[in-house]
């Protein structure tokens, strides 16, 4: 089961559609708490629950919400998120991307204390689906060790972060 949470709601939504499904409102933190796939409003911040399988994506549409912050307003209801790859990831992983313009991605690797330890990037792309190798090595060349490290994918319109698990 996995949590979602989306906090600065002006408003609370008439409805909360998975993929197109729609979940059942719960009536207290409580009933919540308690119960695996559904959602609830309280005080400007929204939670949903929900079991699906961590290769899955999750796409979230908030229905008659005012989706606001006080410093703007945000352009979309929908928010997706994107299934967990790379948990574990080895010596041997590519690390997927979608490249909507012609550009560069970039990977920075991070461990979980935020050290920066890899620096990854791809040739200029035009449109499509690619993909980064990451040979589980810091920039100088040595092996990392097993452990969690967070994979931050860059593109000249997205910037997305993944945590993932070496495992040497």
């Amino acid at each position: 089961m996995y949590t979602f949470v989306i906090h600065t709601l002006s408003s609370a939504p008439d409805s909360v559609t998975l993929s197109g499904v729609s979940l059942p409102e719960l009536s207290s933190s409580t009933e919540f708490d308690a119960i695996s796939t559904g959602w609830f409003y309280n005080e400007s911040l929204l939670k949903i629950n929900h079991v699906f399988q961590p290769r899955d994506d999750a796409l979230f549409t908030l229905w008659g919400a005012d989706v606001s912050t006080s410093s703007k307003e945000l352009t979309s209801k929908t928010f997706t998120s994107h299934r967990n790859y790379l948990l574990p990831f080895n010596k041997h992983t590519s690390i997927p991307f979608v490249m909507k313009n012609s550009g560069e991605a970039r990977v920075l690797i991070h461990s979980i204390t935020g050290e920066q330890v890899r620096y990854l990037r791809s040739a200029w792309t035009k449109p499509g689906e690619y993909s980064i190798y990451c040979d589980g090595r810091d920039d100088q060349g040595n092996d990392l060790p097993s452990g969690v490290y967070v994979s931050t994918l860059i593109t000249p319109w997205e910037r997305s972060s993944k945590k993932i698990v070496l495992l040497n």
